[in-house]
This record gives C-alpha cells, sequence and structure tokens, in this order.
C-alpha cells in the first residue's frame, strides 16, 4: 500500500518506490551512504507486503524473546 516501516515510524511512500536500501547507515542523497551506525545488526527482516498493527506486534514479540531483549 506504499507504506514503509522505518525504526517503527510509518512513512506514507505514495508513489515512490525504495529502490536503494541502506542497512546500519542513512542515504540522504543519491551518492555514498553517510552517518554510519556504530553496532552490530542482529537480524534484518523483510516482508512483501505491509503488515497489520497486530503482525508488527507479533513480530515485535517474537524478535524481543528470541534475542532475549526485555
Amino acid at each position: 500500500d506504499g507504506t514503509a516501516v522505518i525504526s517503527g515510524e510509518n512513512i506514507d511512500l505514495g508513489s515512490r518506490t525504495l529502490n536503494r536500501i541502506a542497512i546500519g547507515a542513512l542515504k540522504r542523497t543519491s551518492s555514498s551512504p553517510q552517518f554510519y551506525m556504530s553496532g552490530q545488526i542482529g537480524e534484518v527482516v523483510a516482508y512483501g507486503s505491509a503488515l497489520s498493527s497486530e503482525d508488527v506486534t507479533a513480530a515485535t514479540d517474537f524478535l524481543m524473546d528470541k534475542w532475549g531483549i526485555t
């Protein structure tokens, strides 16, 4: 439906598409990524469609339990 969820925040993309993804860095322009994250990424999860709020909660709960985050 054109909605991306990034760090728990819904962002309406409208007719735009995401054709470049920078994981662990903030990409502000078409140039190289900037503002690299200091840390480790334990897991990346991608879905083929927008999740309902219930699905987001279920996925969050599952991953928090899996990684021992309380």
